[in-house]
C-alpha cells in the first residue's frame, strides 16, 4: 500500500512563510512529510496484534497501560510520552513472534516508558524504591 503524498492530500504547507530562511530548511518539508507519512504507514501497529498472542489480552493490556499511567502519574511525565511508550508496546507486540507473558509485559511497558521518556522528558529516569 503506497501512502498519500501532500499534494494528494491538499495539504497546506505550513512552512511557506520561512521560505527564504535557509535554517528553516523549507524546500525539504513537503518531501520530509511525505516521508514521515510512509514510515508511519510501514511501522504502524498490526490492530490485530493481541489474536496472535495467545498469551495475553485485551484485558492484560489495558491493565498495563493503566500501569504505565500510574508511573507516569508518580513521575510527573507528560502525556506525549505515555502516547508514545503505549504506541512502541503496540508495535512491539505486533511485529514479535515471541510468546509473552504477563512479567515480561510489564517489562516490555516500562522499557516502553523508559524509551518515550527518552525521547520525550529532559531529565533522569528515576528509580525509587
Amino acid at each position: 500500500a503506497s501512502a498519500i503524498t501532500s499534494a494528494q492530500r491538499n495539504v497546506h504547507n505550513i512552512d511557506f512563510a520561512h521560505r527564504n530562511l535557509p535554517e528553516w530548511s523549507t524546500s525539504y518539508s513537503i518531501d520530509m512529510y511525505d516521508y514521515f507519512n510512509i514510515i508511519e504507514d510501514e511501522f504502524r501497529p498490526d490492530h490485530q496484534y493481541l489474536h496472535r498472542q495467545s498469551a495475553i489480552n485485551a484485558e492484560q493490556r489495558a491493565y498495563l497501560i493503566n500501569a504505565m499511567i500510574n508511573i507516569s502519574r508518580i513521575q510527573y511525565y507528560a502525556p506525549p510520552t505515555v502516547y508514545l511508550a503505549v504506541n512502541i508496546v503496540d508495535r512491539y507486540l505486533s511485529r514479535t513472534t515471541d510468546r509473552v507473558q504477563g512479567v515480561d509485559l510489564l517489562l516490555i511497558g516500562v522499557t516502553a516508558l523508559m524509551i518515550a521518556f527518552k525521547y520525550e522528558e529532559s531529565g533522569y529516569f528515576r528509580f525509587d524504591r
